[in-house]
């Protein structure tokens, strides 16, 4: 039935609890672009977003609450709530409340057809079986690579030094440590959170193992203060944020007008995957090869590098450079420059505000036109189409 304490035409007072960075942020923009399908809703943020624990709500008499806070303790009050409650967040396991949030079995999945595109022989999974997360998108992984007859091999409590402090990180490093030192080599590896896929990252650069070309790295969540700061940068499985928050606000108002509580979580499909360095793998074999894919790395994303460099830094001649680059990369040099860029440009677009002028000259096009020509070439689009569907899409 409808909630029996709203006026005809009275606003509906929501109560949203969020963690107040990262996450919370993006599924609470989530819930706010509903407001433009659901007007009625007045949103009530206590101190700020998520700053007020909902315990500290006990007389709070509103029309129903999204919030991330599910401890056990505060899912018993959240419980004992006169009025419906949708949460998006499971770390602590079954709460009894409607739920929405990602698909981690999708997500192991995606993170295991990713990481076979790149075509390495071996596979390895750092995980932590004490989350929940954890534990579904290993086994999704692992039953995806068993298709293939493939079974990586696995390191369980990895955790990152923001969690441990120095005490136990320490041992825990040595442990990592020794586990990618001893892979078989080359190597991919999913970590199942952007910040264990970080500790994998500075454990391979601590035994001289090289990214990507020995071991590939991916991560999940697509975390922006964690994925482009690494080193090399980060390739991670995108989390939905947004579409949780817009979906639990959907699911709210069902619940409100009366809809039966759902027996199981509502679990949205993660986007893609943002390819970055850490997995963006050829494999080219010949070490004169590497060099110069190396290079065009480093300078490609900021200048049209020439094919001509990269075939002197090959020592070749430019015919078989680029006879044995395709041969073995399966496109032109031309092509994989173009890649490379287009790579860039999308991550400029899509993880920062900055104007298209500013991006055309941080890619090293003389003018905002001639990125333009570019992108559409490439991608079919402009720019600013790219950056408004990815944007929808992502969220």
């Amino acid at each position: 039935m409808p909630h029996p304490h709203r006026r005809r035409g009275a606003p509906l007072d929501i109560a949203v609890c969020l963690t107040p960075e990262g996450f919370g942020r993006e599924v609470f923009a989530g819930v706010v672009e509903h407001l433009a399908v659901n007007p009625a809703w007045k949103l009530h943020t206590p101190q700020g977003l998520g700053a007020q624990p909902i315990s500290d709500l006990p007389g709070w008499r509103g029309h129903g609450m999204i919030t991330d806070q599910t401890e056990p303790s505060r899912a018993r009050f959240l419980r004992s709530r006169p009025f419906p409650v949708v949460v998006t967040r499971v770390a602590f396991g079954n709460h009894g409340l409607p739920a929405v949030w990602p698909d981690d079995a999708a997500i192991g999945r995606m993170a295991a057809e990713h990481l076979l595109q790149c075509r390495l022989p071996n596979f390895a999974f750092a995980g932590n079986s004490g989350h929940r997360s954890s534990r579904e998108r290993f086994a999704s992984f692992h039953a995806r690579l068993a298709e293939e007859g493939i079974a990586p091999a696995v390191l369980d409590g990895v955790t990152p030094f923001y969690q441990t402090g120095p005490g136990p990180w320490r041992p825990m490093h040595r442990r990592l440590r020794a586990w990618v030192r001893a892979l078989p080599k080359p190597c991919s590896i999913y970590a199942f959170a952007d910040p264990e896929a970080a500790e994998v990252l500075l454990a391979c650069q601590a035994e001289g193992i090289a990214i990507p070309e020995q071991v590939a790295v991916l991560g999940t969540n697509d975390e922006s203060l964690v994925c482009p700061l690494t080193s090399p940068p980060l390739s991670s499985v995108r989390w939905p944020a947004r579409a949780v928050g817009r979906e639990a606000a959907q699911l709210l108002d069902r619940l409100i007008a009366g809809a039966p509580t759902p027996r199981t979580p509502l679990r949205i499909q993660p986007p893609g995957v943002a390819v970055r360095t850490s997995t963006d793998f050829i494999a080219l074999g010949d070490p004169s090869l590497v060099r110069a894919v190396s290079l065009a790395r480093s300078e490609a994303p900021h200048r049209d590098i020439g094919v001509d460099e990269l075939a002197r830094a090959a020592g070749m001649s430019l015919r078989t450079f680029s006879r044995k680059f395709t041969a073995a990369a399966g496109r032109t040099p031309h092509a994989e420059i173009a890649r490379l860029r287009m790579q860039h440009a999308c991550e400029l677009l899509t993880r920062t505000g900055l104007p298209i002028k500013e991006i055309a000259d941080r890619l090293g096009f003389p003018t905002p036109e001639a990125f333009c020509r570019f992108f559409r070439k490439q991608r079919g689009l402009t720019p600013g189409t790219f950056r408004t569907r990815i944007a929808r899409v992502t969220g």
